[in-house]
């Protein structure tokens, strides 16, 4: 039932019962007035139970999208879309719009605008847990990112990692560090991506001690992680070398050129 059918209807019965009441005072029928009072009291809170499952189908909405986003971000999407904004709180939209940069994230759709995650951001930061704060941090800096606001993203990493640190969220943290590790890789920061590559290591690690992977055998997709960011690791130590090197190689022929030049003029 749409937000007008429910407003005409209560107006129209409220005049309707209005006029009943009048006639029951003129006829001095007491019984009359609180049968009418009674109907009134029902049709109003049956009204209110009418606006009430679009808030529920929001809130069940949104529910269903988080938990999909990570095993079926298409599926997470069609919900999302079918969530009409209008019906949201503040809280509701907050989570809309987390959930929506979230999903382009995940599906590495580039960000074009901030608009959304920083309503996020400014209801979260006030309003939210560490999670919910930390998330919002991150996905802020995902999108500084893509717009290439390299300071900003930078401090929203680090808020969103030290945030996330006090959830005890380990396959959080390692999704955080990962992302992060590609930020710094992106502007050449290997020795900072290389740190950050190594705190996602540490997470997974963590986070299979913590469900008690490690006592037994581990899972074919936490080796799969583990293999990953460990080959990351690697590569980028080989990157760190080869950057450190060339720089040294620049220093030493500036060095030789300097003194040449210093010789000939001699």
């Amino acid at each position: 039932m749409t937000p007008f059918f429910v407003w005409f209807i209560e107006v129209y019965v409220s005049y309707y019962f209005l006029y009943l009441q009048i006639q029951s005072f003129v006829y001095k029928d007491k019984s009359r007035v609180m049968n009418n009072l009674r109907i009134l009291l029902y049709v109003v809170v049956l009204s209110l139970a009418a606006c009430h499952p679009e808030g529920t189908n929001v809130k069940q909405g949104l529910d269903k999208a988080a938990q999909l986003m990570g095993q079926d971000p298409d599926t997470a999407s069609i919900i999302l879309e079918n969530i009409q904004i209008n019906q949201m709180n503040e809280a509701q939209l907050a989570e809309y719009n987390l959930l929506c940069t979230q999903l382009n994230e995940d599906k590495n759709i580039a960000h074009t605008s901030d608009k959304q995650i920083r309503q996020a951001v400014s209801y979260f930061d006030q309003h939210g847990n560490e999670l919910q704060k930390s998330k919002a941090y991150f996905y802020l800096a995902c999108v500084e990112s893509d717009l290439d606001q390299k300071k900003e993203a930078e401090t929203h990493f680090k808020e969103a990692i030290k945030l996330a640190a006090l959830t005890e969220k380990y396959d959080y943290v390692a999704k955080v560090c990962r992302r992060c590790s590609l930020y710094y890789q992106k502007y050449g920061h290997f020795d900072e991506a290389l740190e950050m590559e190594r705190k996602a290591y540490a997470s997974q690690l963590m986070l299979n001690d913590q469900t008690g992977d490690t006592k037994i055998i581990l899972s074919s997709s936490d080796s799969l992680e583990l293999t990953s960011i460990s080959f990351s690791v690697f590569i980028l130590d080989i990157l760190r070398v080869r950057v450190s090197t060339v720089s040294f190689i620049r220093s030493l022929w500036c060095d030789v050129l300097i003194t040449r030049a210093a010789l000939e003029e001699e």
